[in-house]
């Protein structure tokens, strides 16, 4: 074989290869807990370091930190007392290490699950979290991973469409796959959205990312968003620009205009280069106008 035909189909192979690996997916598969330790995933959030759950006979138990940082900013961890206190708008609670007992508003109550401390680290039961703030709480034991969901917070749903679909770590082909396969109407959480991949969480509580062709988006609350969608188009705006030239220019006058149902007083503007806001709002008049049952 000539020397430049040996060139060619070295450079054939290099292309070839070079293709390949660019085009086809990668098959390898890592575990998403690949240790024997509990982890947590607060929505989209997973935190593996430092223990972050102690399983129990029949208990789970949250670390601190991972509660101060994750769920709430406000817990105190009261050194002196060996005591954890909860902060609330109605209550405050104080949990001691070791007790069977705590106070609510100064009020003891039992508990079912005491607090605990291992290796200098304070760890809170499950059910008391549960019973302090709004949100959800599973514990997976396929996963052994512990679902923590805030539920005043609201995410776009999916559901798998294709028995191809998998997750991966980043949002790539190239990337492992972290779960492989899932099955066909399964339901995910969806929290980001790149060009051709969604982040996602499973419900057992995996953290990854799916390509978009494999995943139809479930609109939830149908029903209300078509019915919010028909009042809007029952209130109609019949609205009339009042110009104000200045604070003292509004005078409680008996302005009726059959139609109207807002007013839009001319009240702030630009006055210089900087951005200087010059405001000539006057409360009387939105009182005046309220009173009347018009909007401002």
């Amino acid at each position: 074989m000539k020397k430049s035909n040996i060139v060619i189909l070295v450079m054939l192979l290099i292309i070839y290869y070079a293709i390949l690996y660019k085009i086809l997916p990668s098959d390898k598969t890592v575990f998403f807990n690949d240790t024997n330790m509990s982890c947590i995933v607060v929505e989209d959030n997973i935190i593996f370091e430092d223990n972050p759950v102690i399983m129990e006979s029949n208990n789970i138990l949250i670390s601190f930190d991972v509660i101060k940082k994750y769920i709430d900013p406000n817990i105190y961890f009261d050194e002196n007392e060996n005591m954890v206190v909860i902060t609330l708008k109605d209550r405050v609670g104080r949990y001691k290490i070791n007790s069977q007992t705590a106070t609510i508003n100064n009020k003891v109550i039992y508990l079912n699950n005491q607090l605990k401390s291992y290796n200098d680290v304070v760890y809170v039961p499950l059910d008391i979290v549960k019973a302090n703030y709004d949100l959800n709480a599973e514990y997976n034991k396929d996963t052994n991973i512990v679902v923590i969901d805030f539920k005043n917070v609201e995410h776009i749903k999916g559901e798998v469409i294709d028995k191809n679909a998998d997750i991966r770590t980043k949002p790539s082909i190239k990337a492992p796959i972290l779960s492989k396969n899932i099955y066909i109407g399964s339901k995910i959480t969806i929290y980001e959205e790149f060009d051709k991949w969604y982040k996602v969480r499973t419900e057992s509580g995996i953290v990854g990312y799916i390509n978009k062709s494999y995943v139809k988006i479930i609109y939830q609350n149908k029903t209300n968003a078509i019915a919010a969608e028909e009042k809007k188009k029952e209130e109609k705006i019949n609205l009339t620009w009042d110009y104000v030239y200045s604070k003292e220019s509004y005078k409680d006058e008996n302005f009726d205009a059959t139609g109207l149902n807002v007013i839009s007083p001319t009240w702030f503007s630009i006055v210089s280069k900087e951005g200087l806001i010059s405001d000539k709002g006057n409360f009387a008049y939105v009182q005046n106008y309220h009173s009347k049952g018009y909007k401002v």
